[in-house]
């Protein structure tokens, strides 16, 4: 009767060890999909930015829609949507951007692959008619490096993809929505501060138009096998247990 005894106890402590073992790989599990899911703005300066906000259909960023004199709307776009082979961007290296000639040359690509994600973020300036020459200056600091799209035709080809609400356009009135990256008036700066903050550092002028960019941060989604893996090592730790 004891060793009847003794064998239905290990069994059970065994049962509840392959349980428990399960669990923790079923929570592990969830913690790294939840981590590749949870980019996002994670700081920003407290002059300069106004928001962020989560961009919905009904928000205006067309000339003289959203307003203000001193700080750049910033607002949360598409997130967690799948990376094309055909994103275009115009600045990643670390370091200021001032002219033109400082940005990517040529029409890079975001690089990706079916497993990468992205989080999109636009910056807008539109100080209100009529009063002058208006300046915007602040950070916003992301938590996975980040693509800069500034062009205006680039930033009109990714509303399509990225965009909630409704933007300028390529064949609205006004033609230049971009950073006119003139020196001093109009730059941005991307650093890497830590090893896990990616901030964009921005300064942009406006008086009867607008300045606007676009951050698109990304990351890959774990592959079934790593999550496989996990519940393998699980069951190899209940084995040796036993």
């Amino acid at each position: 009767m004891n060793d009847l005894t003794n064998l239905m106890t290990a069994s059970t402590h065994d049962s509840l060890a392959h349980r428990r073992c399960l669990a923790a790989a079923t929570i592990a599990a969830a913690l790294l999909v939840s981590a590749s899911a949870n980019a996002d703005i994670i700081g920003w300066s407290s002059t300069g930015v106004h928001g962020p906000y989560t961009m919905t259909s009904g928000d205006d960023l067309r000339l003289n829609k959203t307003e203000d004199n001193t700080r750049s709307w910033v607002f949360r776009e598409q997130q967690n949507v799948g990376l094309p082979s055909t994103l275009v961007y115009n600045a990643h290296k670390l370091g200021r951007y001032t002219l033109f000639s400082d940005l990517e040359s040529g029409s890079p690509i975001i690089p990706g692959d079916a497993s990468s994600l992205a989080n999109s973020y636009i910056f807008h300036f539109d100080p209100t008619s009529g009063v002058g020459t208006k300046h915007s200056n602040g950070y916003v600091d992301f938590d996975r490096e980040i693509y800069v799209i500034t062009k205006n035709n680039d930033l009109d080809d990714s509303d399509g993809l990225l965009g909630v609400g409704q933007y300028p356009g390529r064949f609205s009135p006004i033609a230049d929505r971009g950073y006119d990256m003139r020196g001093t008036e109009d730059w941005f700066d991307i650093s890497n501060p830590s090893p896990n903050v990616w901030r964009l550092e921005f300064g942009t002028s406006a008086t009867t138009g607008m300045d606007q960019l676009r951050v698109v941060e990304t990351w890959k989604t774990p592959a079934p096998s790593s999550l496989a893996l996990l519940g393998l090592g699980g069951m190899v730790a209940v084995r040796r247990r036993r």
